[in-house]
């Protein structure tokens, strides 16, 4: 039997094993639409030359909520300077 073939027998670690998949899964997804939304962010930024500041890009690399990400994305757009994305 190869790695990560094991058919586990009882209920019990079936349903602990399942919760366990479906958990990194959620935290998977999440992850990913973070990196995306950080990178989406940056390159917004780029496209309108607006250089962050060294504290506003280590705020954008230590972000963690992807509402947050969303909402400086959204104020890229219309940005004049970076101040205002992040102020």
């Amino acid at each position: 039997m190869a790695a990560g073939e094991y058919q586990y027998q009882s209920d019990f670690a079936k349903k602990y094993f399942g919760q366990g998949i479906q958990k990194g899964r959620q935290e998977g997804r999440q992850e990913g639409r973070q990196e995306a939304l950080t990178e989406a962010l940056l390159r917004m930024l780029a496209s309108r030359r607006l250089t962050p500041t060294d504290s506003q890009r280590a705020r954008v690399d230590a972000c963690k909520d992807p509402e947050q990400l969303l909402a400086w994305l959204l104020r890229a757009a219309t940005a004049s300077v970076s101040d205002d994305v992040f102020g």
